[in-house]
């Protein structure tokens, strides 16, 4: 299962993306960014120690957080807001942090101590709406590229327009099918 969380104020893409992956098959769970009740990581590091692979905060991240444990990949598609995601995205992208921790990993869909070995695949989809230049896509491709490297994870970026054909989005669909 792949898990698509989308901020969907002002475009669609995420609501394209999970049509055209149930349509080719693939199983998906989808959320919306921007009506979930997600807090903004603490810093606080209970996730990595004292509370063990748990958020002290209880909000919507825990349902969120099980649905990416037990899947194959996710991706988080953002209206890009200043070369980066936007605010309920980065919300839910802070707090995926249990999942990058490399005192952790997943077995048998439950969220366990040791070395990682078994990262789930991490895509973003930026979405370029009137006024995002070049600047700014190339600002998301280059964020997108540190997260991956600093969660030590694979996946892949892509930046779409409002109105793009479907073929790109049926692209992405492809990349997230084959990991």
């Amino acid at each position: 299962m792949i898990t698509i969380i989308s901020d969907d104020q002002g475009q669609d893409i995420g609501r394209r993306l999970h049509e055209a992956a149930r349509a080719a098959g693939v199983p998906c769970a989808y959320f919306h960014a921007d009506t979930m009740n997600v807090k903004p990581c603490l810093g606080c590091g209970s996730c990595g120690g004292k509370t063990f692979g748990r958020c002290v905060q209880r909000d919507d991240m825990e349902e969120l957080l099980q649905s990416m444990v037990g899947g194959r990949g996710y991706v988080i598609v953002s209206p890009i807001r200043f070369g980066s995601f936007s605010a309920a995205a980065k919300r839910v992208q802070d707090r995926t942090c249990v999942l990058g921790d490399p005192h952790y990993r997943v077995r048998q869909g439950e969220l366990v101590k040791g070395s990682r070995g078994d990262s789930r695949p991490f895509f973003a989809v930026g979405v370029a709406g009137p006024g995002c230049d070049a600047q700014e896509q190339e600002a998301f491709r280059r964020l997108h590229a540190e997260n991956l490297r600093i969660m030590d994870s694979a996946g892949r970026t892509f930046v779409l327009e409002e109105n793009c054909p479907q073929a790109q989005v049926d692209a992405v669909v492809e990349a997230m099918r084959h990991g």
